[in-house]
């Protein structure tokens, strides 16, 4: 029924109004309009829409490998930083591990340069203080030829 585009509503008025209208000769049973839906309706049946398929050939998942593939190969060099961030990302209780991991290299690394200017320091106060003990013995050595100056 829900293929027939005439309802009985629409059936009943065409064959009350077939009965009053002179338009209908003794040798035709039909109205134009019920000849004209029937037309209609058996087209529609005759062109039905071909669905989508959900299968997908094996040349395009073939494609489709390779070029992920190849994505993964331009992208898996170690020194890529975005590709380990996009990884990172991506992984929902390895992202947590991964900040965790890149927070305490970046403490580690503070803590690294923070010592190295520390060391640096040290090294110049050294410096300063041995050319000072240098400037002190060649003035010694100077006055006293070695001998300790009282």
């Amino acid at each position: 029924m829900a293929n027939n585009l005439i309802t009985e509503e629409d059936q009943e008025l065409q064959h009350k109004s077939g009965m009053d209208s002179p338009d209908l000769s003794p040798k035709t049973e039909y109205s134009t309009g019920s000849v004209i839906n029937e037309i209609i309706s058996k087209s529609l049946k005759s062109e039905e829409v071909p669905r989508p398929s959900s299968r997908i050939s094996f040349r395009a998942l073939a494609r489709l490998v390779m070029m992920l593939n190849s994505n993964l190969k331009k992208a898996n060099k170690a020194g890529d930083v975005d590709y380990w961030r996009n990884l990172a990302e991506t992984l929902g209780e390895a992202n947590i591990r991964y900040k965790k991991v890149t927070d305490m290299q970046r403490r580690r690394i503070d803590t690294l340069e923070q010592d190295l200017r520390n060391l640096v320091n040290l090294a110049r106060e050294t410096q300063q203080l041995l050319a000072e003990i240098g400037a002190e013995k060649r003035v010694t050595q100077e006055l006293g030829h070695g001998e300790h100056a009282d």
